[in-house]
């Protein structure tokens, strides 16, 4: 047979699809979005067919996004959730990357989860239809194409003897019957058919190669700040410097920066600070020594990421009660800051080597390091954070009046423009 001879609406053997997705009829059915419904099938494809007992797909989220046509990956979440709620897939997070990296595996469910209420085929389907009419479809769909699905112009056509419909499609359709009759049988025992069981799912290119890698999104979006949360964070920008929290970038918070505030303010934690003592002794020091130079200097109007950086805390102390070398609840200098710079100047400090450490002994590494004093807070520590009888480490003039919301003053406007001159002349 030529396939000149075959009509545009027969199915032969060249038209079958060599690769396919097999999704149940009950997630068909059921109460999901078709966004949801085609990452289900996006999910299945992945799955390695070589272990049908593992039913886990990993795939990228970034290619769920492509496959859903979504502009954002993180989009993909909702329809995660949907497929979890009906019980078609289970997600499973798991680490890598040392730790740093999270990602997530999915395990795809084929049959119907327990306490499933749901048809779990299209006869449970039209039986629990309102329209009567509908009652039925397969016999119909049967009785047509018993007369014209084979005939080009829908008219019957049969053969001198009666054994076949079509000359060139009586073998399709006795095969079309047999597998209605098959598929009608199976579901009057409520038994899933042979030719839809998963294990009998086609190969498809690539599936076993991509089984374990990328990460996928999680199905869980973040929950919104209470009010007491929104209040912390309203009153830590409030306290912020002019120069800063006039900004209209932080008239209404980015999600970041909320994030920041709250993991700055450590709540409940050994960490945990007052917004009062969170401005004040570490981001209004970090401010005046270093952030507000430069902010001003270059683009005061995305303050976001410098915003972020002053509310972090700084790892190299492990006192929780430590900011920027002060101790936020007495304000005196924190002792184990003081203790980490006293042993990195006795380490940096020259040792005697060779014949002079034997003849000066054992003590000889320690002889020539004179102890050091602790050290006083930072040049630009506030009134309040001083102890009784400490004194101020005078601060440079040029970076005086920085930090309380006006411009840079004129000395450091001298000073800028001098280095910018000698970069030039260089």
């Amino acid at each position: 047979m030529s396939l000149e001879s075959v009509s545009e609406d027969e199915i032969v053997a060249v038209d079958w699809p060599t690769y396919y997705t097999q999704v149940p009829v009950w997630l068909l059915l059921a109460p999901i979005s078709a966004q949801a419904y085609r990452m289900y099938a996006f999910l299945a494809e992945h799955i390695n067919n070589r272990q049908p007992g593992r039913r886990i797909s990993c795939p990228k989220q970034t290619s769920i996004a492509q496959v859903l046509r979504l502009k954002n990956p993180r989009q993909v979440a909702r329809y995660a959730t949907e497929l979890q709620a009906v019980g078609a897939i289970r997600v499973e997070e798991y680490r890598y990357a040392g730790g740093m990296r999270r990602g997530y595996r999915y395990h795809v469910r084929f049959n119907p989860p327990a306490g499933h209420d749901g048809p779990v085929a299209l006869s449970q389907f039209y039986a629990e239809a309102k329209d009567s009419g509908a009652a039925a479809p397969r016999g119909r769909v049967a009785a047509a194409l018993d007369k014209t699905a084979f005939q080009p112009g829908g008219t019957e056509n049969s053969t001198s003897g009666g054994a076949a419909e079509s000359t060139t499609g009586g073998a399709l359709s006795s095969t079309a019957k047999r597998d209605q009759e098959e598929r009608d049988q199976q579901e009057r025992h409520g038994a899933p058919s042979a030719r839809s069981a998963p294990d009998a799912r086609r190969a498809s290119t690539g599936s076993s190669g991509r089984e374990a890698g990328g990460s996928a999104a999680s199905g869980k979006t973040k929950p919104g700040l209470t009010n007491a949360q929104w209040a912390l964070v309203r009153e830590v920008l409030g306290l912020l410097p002019d120069g800063l929290r006039d900004v209209p970038e932080l008239t209404t918070p980015p999600r970041k920066v909320q994030d920041a505030v709250l993991e700055a303010l450590a709540v409940g934690g050994p960490w945990e600070r007052t917004p009062e003592q969170l401005v004040e002794f570490r981001v209004l020091p970090r401010w005046d020594r270093h952030w507000a130079s430069i902010l001003f200097a270059r683009d005061l109007a995305r303050p976001v990421g410098p915003l972020v950086a002053m509310l972090k805390r700084d790892p190299r102390c492990n006192d929780p009660r430590c900011d920027e070398h002060v101790e936020v609840d007495t304000g005196r200098p924190c002792r184990v800051c003081a203790s980490l710079r006293q042993d990195a100047r006795a380490q940096r400090a020259p040792r005697p080597s060779g014949r002079e450490a034997e003849e000066q002994g054992p003590a000889a590494g320690s002889a020539g390091v004179e102890p050091v004093a602790p050290l006083v807070a930072e040049a630009a520590m506030l009134p309040g954070q001083r102890g009784a009888g400490q004194e101020r480490v005078p601060v440079p003039s040029w970076t005086r009046g920085i930090g309380d919301g006006d411009c840079p003053n004129e000395e450091y406007r001298r000073q800028r423009e001098a280095m910018r001159l000698r970069r030039a002349g260089a």
